[in-house]
């Protein structure tokens, strides 16, 4: 095989190199494998950086827009609380290295979209008052309760509130002190 000499020979070389050992077309990973094909008679990483080959861009908006959307949806055993110390301990663990960062990133958004979505509404309601919520109305009471339906809509959202705020204060409580998970 020839040495590539000319900078379009070397970037296709490049690409290919990057490929064939599954790495991520980072611009660290490119400028590596770039100079490592060039050796010393392409030039420094500057070459690198000027040359018109196109560097490759991670999809931080689509990324971010993803991570809050997740932040968003309820999940089962994840509170809002455990998926922002996961997202702080990311950062903090990989603040130095953009790449890895954005690889971790993705990783914990898989993690959360793989999970259950957390218990349908109806299941949170208590069986008496269950057809009203649904928009029904039972039999036995249509006429004498017309106006029990945006009163149980009030009880899940509440429901649903409560148990988010108990699991934050929970995870809080655990987190604060760590002789009460035993």
């Amino acid at each position: 095989m020839t040495t590539p000499s000319t900078p379009s020979e070397i970037a296709r070389e490049t690409l290919k190199t990057l490929a064939a050992r599954r790495l991520a077309a980072t611009p660290d990973n490119y400028a590596r494998v770039y100079q490592e094909i060039g050796g010393a008679a392409s030039g420094s990483a500057e070459s690198v950086q000027s040359s018109s080959d196109p560097k490759p861009v991670l999809a931080w908006p689509k990324l971010i827009r993803d991570l809050l959307k997740q932040m968003d949806t309820p999940h089962k055993g994840i509170t809002v609380t455990r998926k922002k110390d996961g997202v702080e301990t990311v950062l903090n663990k990989f603040s130095s290295n953009s790449d890895a960062l954005y690889e971790k990133l993705q990783g914990l958004l898989n993690s959360w979209s793989d999970a259950p979505t957390a218990a349908n509404l109806g299941e949170l309601i208590p069986p008496e008052i269950a057809p009203v919520a649904a928009g029904t109305t039972p039999p036995a009471t249509a006429a004498a309760t017309p106006a029990v339906a945006p009163g149980a809509k009030v009880y899940v959202e509440m429901v649903a509130q409560l148990r988010e705020l108990l699991a934050q204060a929970l995870e809080s409580s655990l987190t604060s002190e760590p002789d009460l998970a035993t």
